[in-house]
């Protein structure tokens, strides 16, 4: 007898059927559509094969986009301070510089760090001129100490790379009432500045502001900018370097001629803080390593495009070149930098009036 799932239109015209007429023709129909587990298997490593050739060309052609400085000439002679240069982007910075040259400071909160990454930097380059002094960005009085003492023993200073950052602090605030991640990213940055201002003109030096990409997602309201909870990790992050690029180019407006102001997006920097496997397939497709970041800056610092009075002073660099950084509306308006700037002022207690007109702080 036929089985009770094959449909009544297959029956024969006698209303009967047997299982040879219908039936088996029908499960070998069946049998021939199902594909064997191999060819499953070598589709599947077709495919997985296509999408890694893609992830490859994709890589590479990101790689053909980080820019290297190229900027030719020696900084011998000249003096360099580095904050956070005991890893990552700040030592790569540090270590660059003193290839060229430069007396490099490694301004850091650890200085038993701070001490080893600079036996690995005279190691690495034969430059002996490489010191190490204790900076906590996270207290405005040891802001303060640093830039007195490094005024105490320095008459001029050639570069001041502000690099040193933090993030996902939540709602802490620090002694000084600032909440923590805003004070270490751009408060005490910009008190540090101009602090060592009097030194920077006596060299026409230049001050280099590492920011990030995410300066983008940035909101620049000052009511807002220092009250606990009012963002999330990421934003205040983003808040933060906003104001280090908007008060990067009002600093190149105030001291045109003078001392230039230049900010940067470093790129994606693989820091080997990767959590889990997912993150680090991601760093491999688009980071760099903490030395291409450092190029940016070091472009920043040694290009004479770059120099006090020169076109690029003020502008914000992508990839060794000027880039356009932001597109939020109002955000190239020197009103909101300025406004921005006296917030700064207020919270951290010191004011560009307060700068001395000649080099003694």
């Amino acid at each position: 007898m036929c089985r009770s799932y094959l449909p009544e239109a297959g029956q024969c015209e006698a209303g009967v059927c047997s299982s040879d007429e219908l039936a088996c023709p029908r499960e070998a129909a069946v049998d021939m559509d199902i594909d064997p587990p191999w060819l499953w298997a070598a589709e599947a490593a077709g495919a997985l094969a296509a999408l890694g050739a893609l992830l490859l060309l994709l890589r590479l052609l990101l790689r053909l986009h980080v820019g290297t400085c190229r900027c030719p000439g020696s900084l011998r002679g000249q003096l360099a301070v580095v904050t956070g240069a005991n890893a990552g982007l700040g030592y790569e910075t540090a270590l660059a510089l003193a290839r060229r040259g430069a007396r490099v400071v490694l301004a850091c909160r650890s200085e038993e760090r701070a001490r080893a990454a600079r036996d690995r930097i005279v190691a690495a380059t034969g430059n002996p001129q490489v010191l190490v002094r204790r900076l906590d960005l996270a207290s405005l009085a040891s802001v303060r100490q640093f830039a007195a003492e490094l005024a105490a023993a320095e008459p001029r200073l050639h570069v001041l790379v502000n690099n040193a950052g933090v993030y996902a602090c939540g709602n802490q605030l620090t002694a000084d009432g600032l909440v923590l991640e805003m004070q270490v990213n751009h408060f005490a940055p910009f008190l540090l500045t101009l602090l060592l201002l009097p030194r920077l003109r006596a060299a026409r030096g230049r001050v280099v502001t590492v920011s990030s990409v995410l300066h983008w997602l940035g909101a620049a309201d000052p009511a807002r900018m220092n009250t606990p909870g009012a963002y999330g990790d990421l934003r205040t992050y983003c808040n933060s370097k906003l104001c280090g690029v908007a008060l990067s180019a009002e600093l190149a407006r105030r001291e045109a001629g003078r001392v230039a102001a230049v900010s940067l997006h470093p790129g994606i920097v693989r820091t080997g803080v990767a959590e889990g496997a997912l993150f680090a397939a991601w760093c491999w497709l688009c980071a760099r390593t903490a030395a291409e970041g450092a190029q940016s800056a070091l472009h920043a610092a040694g290009s004479a495009q770059c120099a006090a009075g020169a076109p690029g002073s003020g502008q914000y660099l992508q990839e060794c070149r000027p880039r356009r950084w932001s597109r939020r509306p109002g955000a190239h308006d020197p009103a909101l930098a300025r406004k921005l700037w006296e917030y700064s002022e207020r919270l951290v207690h010191y004011r560009y009036e307060d700068v001395p007109a000649d080099d003694k702080l």
